[in-house]
């Protein structure tokens, strides 16, 4: 992958039900028909901008709500959203997204 393109992983913090896209994009070059899409399916950004200005890149998240405590997922959810927004991502050319299960040590 090329340092222009976007970059995805899903994250999440224990106890892994609900999972939030970390795209990396470009500052001056978001991809705009990607997060419009995401944005149709339920996803959207829901924070980001630390850019990192030698690189000219930034860290967006981009997440959909859920029905349980705190806008959390159910299971039923975290099944839908992560489908929904899979079938997205593969439509701009992104294989298979990658899981990360964050720690309290990868928090910290």
């Amino acid at each position: 992958m090329s340092d222009t393109a976007p970059a995805a992983i899903f994250q999440a913090k224990h106890p892994y039900n609900t999972y939030w896209l970390s795209l990396e994009v470009n500052v001056d070059n978001h991809p705009q028909a990607l997060l419009d899409d995401l944005a149709k399916v339920g996803w959207t950004v829901s924070g980001g901008g630390n850019g990192n200005p030698l690189r000219g890149r930034e860290t967006l998240s981009v997440a959909a709500k859920g029905s349980d405590v705190f806008g959390s997922w159910t299971a039923d959810e975290k099944k839908r959203h992560l489908a929904s927004a899979r079938k997205v991502l593969k439509k701009y050319g992104f294989g298979s997204v990658p899981l990360q299960k964050l720690t309290l040590a990868a928090l910290l």
